[in-house]
């Protein structure tokens, strides 16, 4: 049959064949709706403060948790990290804890000393509101509003935007920092420096 055709007419009927033959096998391929497994990335290691062990030296700070908590000694926290992080960190707060005076949502830095005091010690002092004419002074990193308020010149308004800018900003480095508070200028803390620190 096919030797009455002329050799043009051959070559196109074994092309029509081929494509015949491809799309039957295309529509084969699809109907059997086969895929290929995918690959599952195994999780990074991660270490006390929830970083990987790679980013560790990058972007992570050493913290020194103690007091009042299940676990004391040195973590490794994410920058960024907060007060309360590096206390769950440490295992959490015991029962005889006293975290009043803890501001537990301010930002940790590279090398502090984070100590929960203990109910009933000297060290829970800072729980407790201190009087303008206090020998020790305020701590700017720990107190609060009503501490803050007997500061000369700071009513509860600035006592807030003291909290507010340590809470956005972290602890403060020096007490100078708070002349970039709106409403304490140079005069204003000429009359406070020598009733507040930062330790």
């Amino acid at each position: 049959m096919l030797s009455n055709l002329s050799r043009q007419q051959q070559i196109a009927l074994v092309a029509v064949a081929l494509v015949i033959l491809a799309v039957i096998g295309y529509k084969t391929l699809g109907e059997r709706g086969e895929t290929l497994p995918l690959e599952t990335a195994s999780p990074a290691t991660v270490n006390a403060g929830g970083g990987s062990a790679g980013e560790q030296s990058d972007a992570s700070c050493l913290v020194h948790v103690c007091g009042a908590v299940l676990r004391p000694g040195v973590y490794h926290l994410p920058q960024g990290s907060r007060v309360f992080q590096a206390v769950e960190a440490a295992g959490g707060t015991t029962g005889w804890a006293d975290t009043a005076g803890l501001n537990m949502a301010a930002t940790v830095r590279d090398g502090q000393k984070i100590e929960v005091p203990v109910r009933g010690t000297a060290a829970s002092a800072p729980s407790t509101v201190k009087s303008a004419s206090s020998d020790e002074p305020v701590n700017l990193n720990t107190a609060g509003v009503d501490q803050l308020d007997t500061l000369p010149g700071v009513g509860p308004s600035t006592a807030k935007k003291i909290i507010e800018y340590r809470d956005k900003n972290g602890s403060f480095r020096r007490t100078d920092d708070l002349m970039k508070i709106p409403g304490i200028g140079r005069k204003k803390y000429d009359k406070l420096k020598d009733s507040v620190c930062v330790n």
